[in-house]
């Protein structure tokens, strides 16, 4: 479910953005996107859609609420971390808040012309301030180059938090970086 909604968000974000029939293009999408999330759609005036689901399924049986925003306004989640900004100079192009009644994850995708390795560090220093330990590292290469990601937990084994943090090469922009974070935290 949740990747037929991401492939639709993607599909709505391309044609509202290089067509000329706008309007038609948000009505199809929008109606397609509401079938998938059994939620709403918003094409807002600062150039964001705001996707809401609901969706159960789980074998506990607990919902799981999102909502999502992308496009030329996109700002970080109501609610994000003080303690861990946006990158200084970044732009953040997606952002989404999934919750249930157990946990909530905050994820936010910016880019940045800003080198990976600086990127790591402004963000290795603001998660560790914030009480977190850096538990993982990885790096993997594709085509388009190296991809570096570390994961942060709070607590004893991540019982009170998680940061997953990755940067990646620009897709369609080789001069950007992308980052890519995710801020779990979990209820007591």
């Amino acid at each position: 479910m949740r990747s037929r909604i991401a492939l639709l968000l993607v599909a709505a974000f391309a044609v509202t953005s290089t067509t000329g029939c706008k309007r038609i293009a948000e009505k199809i999408i929008k109606d397609k996107i509401s079938e998938a999330s059994d939620g709403g759609v918003t094409f807002n005036n600062d150039g964001t859609v705001t996707v809401k689901g609901n969706e159960t399924g789980s074998s506990s049986g607990s919902s799981t609420t999102t909502t999502s925003n992308f496009g030329t306004g996109a700002k970080l989640p109501d609610g994000w971390p003080s303690d861990i900004p946006a990158y200084p100079g970044g732009k953040v192009k997606s952002a989404s808040t999934s919750g249930s009644d157990r946990s909530q994850t905050m994820s936010a995708q910016q880019e940045t012309g800003d080198a990976p390795d600086a990127i790591l560090k402004f963000y290795a220093d603001k998660i560790t301030a914030a009480g977190y330990k850096q538990s993982t590292t990885s790096e993997s290469k594709t085509d388009f180059g190296v991809t570096k990601s570390v994961s942060f937990q709070k607590g004893k084994y991540g019982a009170d938090g998680s940061v997953y943090l990755s940067v990646s090469p620009g897709f369609m922009d080789k001069s950007k970086n992308n980052i890519s974070l995710s801020i779990t935290s979990f209820k007591k």
